[in-house]
């Protein structure tokens, strides 16, 4: 009582990063899907609930949540599960995931973090996640190194704060550049 539901949700994701939100939605609601993601939630429900979408959207919480794997300083994004336009919560999980990983390797002494970013899904989210990324790891006093395909090289060349980071478009590539 007293606190909106996005009021509500800014609150518990404080406490809860990387869990999701769902806003509840009359189904007379125009375009439920943009609304409930510009108020900042991970999607909606209709109201009444939908016994199908209900399904669907606990059927995606079964799924693999794994989202970063580290060796020594690669640190290495895993494949989406997320159908293509639901990646919000993929890179929110990654992000939530890599702040400690980046300081874990910051502690360990090493200069470089070699970021494997092959497996990224295209989305607008990219540019944001990637630029926030290598600000994190340049704060720390380390030198970023990109691996990615094309999507990601594409966003390093376009974007002036991501120039002068290295990128490479494999991880044997950009170890033995590193070695040599």
């Amino acid at each position: 009582p007293g606190v909106n539901s996005q009021e509500l949700m800014n609150k518990l994701r404080e406490s809860q990063p990387s869990a999701e939100f769902y806003a509840l939605c009359l189904r007379t609601v125009q375009a439920p899907d943009d609304a409930a993601n510009n108020a900042g939630f991970d999607g909606f429900l209709f109201k009444p609930f939908d016994r199908a979408q209900l399904l669907s959207i606990l059927r995606s919480q079964q799924g693999p949540r794994y989202v970063l794997a580290t060796k020594d300083n690669i640190l290495r994004a895993l494949p989406a599960t997320e159908k293509s336009g639901e990646q919000k919560g993929y890179y929110q999980r990654l992000a939530d995931l890599l702040g400690p990983a980046i300081e874990e390797l910051a502690s360990d002494g090493y200069e470089q973090a070699l970021l494997d970013f092959q497996s990224l899904p295209s989305s607008g989210l990219l540019a944001a996640f990637i630029v926030n990324t290598v600000n994190a790891i340049q704060l720390l006093g380390m030198t970023p190194v990109i691996i990615g395909g094309t999507d990601v090289g594409l966003v390093l060349h376009q974007n002036a704060a991501l120039s002068g980071v290295a990128f490479f478009p494999s991880v044997d590539e950009a170890v033995g550049a590193n070695d040599g």
